[in-house]
């Protein structure tokens, strides 16, 4: 080999190690959504539905991972954790705010470890009965409570979540004592609801809606601060006799803390847009939720506000964290 060949690979070689820090430096190419709730659910599809038409302007591929388990501490915590790149994301609802007066030890912030995107939808939840309950009206089952004593079952998505939070709200508002029946989410509640093995279920709006309309399950009341679009003549809790008596559940995203100002304005950025997509906007809407558009500043602060309001609702109404 003459020595002009041995400086041509020596050169090669150098370029070539010159070339791979900025190769390894190439930014991923794949966004994830963590879900702490199970696949098919309206908040799991609103998570794709959002990524799926925030990728373009992201120009990344965004999917979605669920990390089930303890209430939604195990996808908090993961995306806590995860590195400040805007590439491992949480899709948050209330139950975040939620987790602080449900769970004994938290091992991550819940309000101060993320960087907080902005919302997308909101619901109320509902009282719902079996087709064929006695009971007509949330005046009759709470009646029926007062009759009866910790005998009058409700179903929840499981302890301290937010549906077991509104079940003992109502009780609490009403002065009457239910038996609380807890399961492991939604789908099982609902199912023992339908089959009566349980007096009532309190249920995310967007979870009872089909059941509504099959005519399996009845709604006495929803908890929001106006009536439900899908269920228009069903009075809210407030109408019920409970005045001031509101709660609506609502979903949204958020980053790990430390990720670049500029990297959460371009997230913000594409996932406001992606709620103006009108195929988004009607296939969100057709879930029985509402748009819910809220700027990162004011998402941030709605997750402070409920994380007190929250740790409130749970000590007037006598639930203790697991």
């Amino acid at each position: 080999m003459t020595t002009r060949d041995k400086l041509a690979l020596l050169f090669t070689a150098v370029a070539l190690c010159a070339s791979a820090p900025a190769h390894a430096q190439t930014p991923p190419t794949i966004a994830r959504i963590i879900v702490g709730f199970p696949p098919g659910g309206n908040i799991d599809q609103t998570a794709r539905l959002m990524g799926q038409a925030a990728a373009a302007k992201l120009g990344k591929t965004v999917i979605v991972e669920s990390r089930v388990g303890a209430g939604g501490v195990i996808a908090a915590e993961a995306v806590a954790r995860a590195p400040a790149d805007g590439n491992t994301l949480l899709l948050a609802s209330s139950l975040n705010a939620v987790l602080p007066s449900a769970t004994r030890q938290l091992r991550y912030e819940p309000l101060n470890d993320f960087e907080w995107v902005g919302t997308f939808t909101k619901y109320p939840l509902v009282v719902a009965v079996p087709r064929n309950s006695p009971h007509k009206t949330l005046a009759d089952l709470l009646t029926a409570a007062r009759e009866r004593p910790g005998k009058v079952s409700f179903g929840s998505a499981g302890p301290a979540t937010v549906m077991h939070l509104v079940g003992e709200m109502v009780g609490h508002a009403a002065k009457v004592q239910f038996l609380h029946v807890p399961y492991k989410g939604e789908a099982p509640s609902m199912l023992d609801a339908i089959g009566g093995q349980i007096d009532f279920v309190v249920l995310t709006a967007p979870t009872v809606l089909p059941r509504l309309r099959s005519g399996d399950l009845r709604v006495l009341a929803v908890t929001g601060d106006t009536r439900w679009a899908h269920a228009p003549t069903v009075p809210t809790v407030a109408e019920s006799g409970y005045p001031g008596f509101g709660v609506v559940s609502w979903v949204g995203l958020a980053a790990p803390r430390g990720t670049p100002a500029a990297e959460m304005t371009r997230l913000s950025e594409a996932f406001r847009q992606a709620q103006q997509v009108p195929e988004v906007r009607q296939q969100i809407e057709a879930m029985g939720v509402e748009l819910y558009a809220l700027s990162p500043a004011q998402t941030r602060e709605l997750m402070r506000r409920e994380i007190k309001l929250w740790q409130e609702r749970a000590n007037a109404a006598g639930v203790k964290p697991e």
